[in-house]
């Protein structure tokens, strides 16, 4: 059994009774990790599977996974894993927190929000709901700071710019609902790159199901699913590079909202001829 008090003050250490374990939390009902990502990683890993959601304003990169070993990269900030699907920058000064409560949607017993300096969260771990809640517990009980405070949230958030070298290749938002109906038409696979204040994380897709609700675009794959605020999404970049196409989603003053790398040696100019 696991059991949450909620006494609005900061988090304090975790005990244990005959009824499992008792976690403090903040006043948010909140309790705060060590800002230790290899060590947290290292500890999911006893997990059967978790699920991560990076996430900005307009796009969302959601996959089921498990056992990622995340190393340092010598001579760097970054933390990432041999393939480099999730790369994590130590400067970023990512604060952690987790919740141990049981989700009434997916009946998951918790999560970790991962949180940049301005207090918006851009990285979630949801535990999966075949993980009792007592070994999620554990896991959260382990990795926790004895005192810590959530920071003030400031609504607002910054975005990587669309490179250089990337030409245009579709101003009309329409051009990008067809474009990923182009590749699930053909089963050509992609890797979409989500990057935020500090985490870059990739996921290989093969689309099996496309939809758009409420003027979101939602991408489906076998355990993964990438979201986009078509709203948000105002134009199309690409580079050809190495035999492999790199489509740019742009949003206003050309941000870069989301990156999609083609696995096809078909180049951005035959891809967007077929949209025509």
């Amino acid at each position: 059994m696991n059991r949450i008090h909620r006494k609005y003050r900061k988090a304090e250490p975790t005990s244990r009774n005959r009824r499992g374990l008792i976690i403090e939390t903040n006043e948010e009902g909140l309790i705060a990790l060590k800002p230790d990502f290899v060590e947290l990683f290292r500890r999911l890993n006893f997990l059967p599977e978790y699920y991560l959601q990076t996430r900005h304003a307009y796009a969302t990169l959601i996959a089921r996974r498990r056992q990622i070993e995340l190393r340092c990269i010598e001579s760097t900030n970054i933390i990432a894993d041999c393939e480099k699907s999730l790369q994590l920058d130590r400067t970023s000064n990512h604060r952690m927190y987790a919740r141990v409560a049981r989700c009434e949607c997916c009946e998951s017993p918790g999560r970790i929000e991962v949180r940049n300096k301005r207090n918006l969260e851009v990285l979630q771990i949801c535990c999966s709901p075949l993980v009792r809640p007592l070994d999620w517990g554990k896991i959260i009980a382990a990795s926790s700071l004895e005192e810590a405070e959530c920071h003030v949230r400031i609504n607002r958030e910054r975005y990587p710019l669309i490179p250089k070298l990337a030409k245009k290749v579709a101003s009309d938002p329409s051009q990008i609902t067809k474009f990923f109906e182009l590749l699930r038409e053909r089963s050509i696979a992609f890797v979409a790159t989500l990057e935020t204040d500090g985490i870059i994380h990739s996921e290989r897709i093969l689309a099996k199901k496309i939809n758009c609700s409420g003027g979101v675009l939602i991408i489906e794959g076998f355990a993964k699913t990438l979201r986009l605020n078509l709203a948000a999404a105002l134009s199309l970049f690409s580079v050809d590079a190495d035999g492999f196409t790199t489509i740019y989603v742009a949003g206003d003053q050309n941000v870069l909202l989301l990156s999609i790398k083609t696995l096809s040696a078909t180049k951005s100019d035959e891809l967007f001829a077929d949209l025509d």
